[in-house]
């Protein structure tokens, strides 16, 4: 269990290199041009990690204002939205994006 002040410590030093992170990564994915059987995949990914970067953003503002419960609740939010586009996915794309979509301890309901 851990401690509200070790979140809000260890959370508000990485949500700027994760904001970055995720940046990068979309404008990387802008670029792309991908193959007409990947293309909706393709979208589905590039408004997911729009949306990430921008619910990032939100969320670090919960934890500078100290606001456990609101970032708590963000967190599940989260998670329902990455277990939304994992399961939107098609199988040819989970072969590609798989490593970053698994999820081995069933938290979208399957392994």
């Amino acid at each position: 269990h851990y401690e509200p002040a070790d979140i809000i410590a260890t959370e508000v030093v990485l949500i700027p290199e994760k904001v970055d992170l995720i940046s990068g990564l979309l404008a990387d994915m802008e670029k792309m041009q991908p193959n007409s059987g990947l293309a909706d995949d393709h979208s589905k990914l590039v408004g997911y990690f729009g949306g990430l970067s921008d619910f990032t953003k939100v969320g670090g503002e919960a934890l500078y204002a100290q606001d456990i419960a609101e970032y708590h609740s963000m967190a599940v939010e989260g998670q329902v939205r990455y277990c939304n586009v994992r399961e939107e996915l098609s199988p040819e794309m989970m072969r590609i994006a798989g490593l970053f979509f698994s999820d081995p301890v069933g938290r979208c309901g399957t392994g």
